[in-house]
């Protein structure tokens, strides 16, 4: 009969908000809009932060502060290089919002280039610059430590250094000497303030360059790093205390090529490498690791040959069982593109092989990737950041939804069909519909629920899910 009412409750994954239309996920469950859909989506590119002085924003590198800010930091260069850093929030519509850039320091020539940035937590970031390692500290008001920086005797290229947290206190950067030699090394934190480890040569060749260091365990480091027309990998067993570490035999593998490299934790002791070849392909590799011995369970596989590939990052999505890695096509007016790689225990395919365009961007010197969601997330969310200011948010869902009705009260009582009472300003006989992102009534476009037949019931006619 047409006024009769039909209800259930649900379990509630997540967030599920009382006087909205829920979706029900392929688990039963139920939770808020907007509808779950396995795979990426991407919005469009939006403003992430806007130049102090009118130059182009180079070399961004971002961390995530909590699940709504992050930490953006960049050189602005003309004779100067500026190092400026803002912290972002993303609102409810998934905007940028940014505080006013600081200076953090500046210098003449690349000795001031950013290089990476490594998450020690709670806000805390460890910013390598070409020749120095400086503390930021980002507080609730959205203000910004700055502690006082540490010099490296390191060269002046661009991207060619990496560093990563050990813990909380710890970090380990890996760059180019002064020399063209492999060094790292091993630095205390305590609050900003930095002691230096001893810099270790891993690497005698004066052509060491494009380091990505990945952490294994709490005491095991993978690096990767390009030498003269060879890569090579292996592990450092790291004494944190100490500030020293071992090193395990190289793996060698010999291409010609750029020398970029990414590089990503996909399992426990599995590490996914992607490289640049030349100026337009990419290839990957998986390696295995058994305590500080390193080997390859999948061999090269190239992708990306019809775009140029440049300037690219690489993330784990673990909840997925997916990699993301975003790249660079072009050099100035270049285009960023994106693809995913499923993943198995010792094997992975890459989705979409010469990748996804997902727009535009002004200017050149790499893309930085950041994962905003950790595990038992639906729509695990990150942020592709190219050179220029803007981003891209990116999401991967792994569970699929679909609109259920209207969700009655916390205990998860949903009306399925029939009366729903207690709304208010409904104007009778008018048709009413849930917004497609957060499910409120109201009768604008967005998902079709009902006609009002009172000023507080709205009428749903049949069942939303067939």
């Amino acid at each position: 009969m047409a006024g009769e009412n039909i209800k259930r409750i649900y379990p509630i994954r997540g967030t599920a908000t009382p006087g909205r239309a829920v979706q029900l996920l392929d688990t039963g469950e139920i939770t808020n809009l907007p509808l779950r859909a396995i795979g990426p989506q991407y919005n469009s590119q939006k403003r992430l932060v806007s130049s102090s002085s009118g130059n182009t924003l180079y070399y961004p590198r971002a961390l995530k502060v909590d699940d709504n800010r992050i930490l953006y930091v960049w050189n602005q260069v003309s004779s100067t290089y500026y190092v400026y850093a803002s912290v972002v929030t993303i609102d409810a519509n998934e905007n940028f919002v940014a505080t006013t850039p600081v200076l953090i320091t500046s210098g003449s020539g690349a000795a001031y280039a950013v290089q990476h940035m490594a998450d020690m937590g709670n806000g805390k970031a460890a910013l390598l610059l070409s020749t120095m390692l400086i503390i930021l500290q980002v507080n609730a008001d959205n203000t910004i430590t700055v502690g006082t920086g540490v010099g490296i005797s390191a060269g002046q290229g661009w991207g060619t250094h990496s560093i990563i947290a050990i813990d909380s206190n710890t970090v380990m950067a890996a760059y180019t000497g002064t020399n063209g030699n492999g060094i790292a090394q091993l630095f205390t934190v305590t609050g900003v303030t930095i002691t230096a480890g001893t810099p270790i040569t891993h690497s005698t060749s004066t052509a060491t360059s494009y380091t990505a260091l990945v952490q294994l365990d709490a005491t095991r480091v993978f690096i990767s790093y390009y030498d003269n027309n060879a890569y090579r990998f292996k592990v450092f067993t790291v004494n944190a205390a100490a500030r020293t570490f071992t090193q395990g035999a190289d793996f060698l593998k010999s291409t010609t090529g750029l020398g970029r490299c990414a590089a990503t934790k996909t399992a426990t002791d599995r590490v996914l490498v992607v490289i640049t070849n030349s100026a337009n392909s990419a290839s990957a590799f998986l390696f295995k690791i058994t305590g500080s011995t390193v080997s390859i369970v999948q061999d090269t596989t190239t992708f990306s040959t019809s775009v140029t590939f440049m300037h690219h990052d690489l993330i784990t999505l673990a909840e997925q069982g997916k990699a993301v890695c975003a790249w660079q096509n072009g050099t100035n007016g270049a285009t960023m593109y994106v693809t995913t790689i499923s993943l198995g225990l010792d094997s992975f395919t890459v989705d979409t092989p010469n990748g996804t365009n997902v727009g535009a961007i002004e200017s050149y010197q790499w893309v930085d990737l950041l994962l905003m969601d950790g595990a038992n997330v639906d729509n695990q969310r990150y942020i592709l950041i190219p050179a220029g200011g803007n981003a891209v948010m990116g999401k991967y869902g792994y569970r699929t939804g679909k609109l259920l009705g209207y969700l009655e009260n916390a205990q998860g009582s949903v009306v399925l069909k029939g009366r729903v009472k207690g709304l208010s300003n409904l104007e009778v006989g008018r048709r009413y519909g849930a917004d497609a992102q957060t499910g409120q009534i109201n009768t604008v476009a967005g998902y079709k629920l009902g006609v009002a037949i009172s000023d507080t019931e709205l009428l749903i006619p049949d069942y939303l899910i067939d």
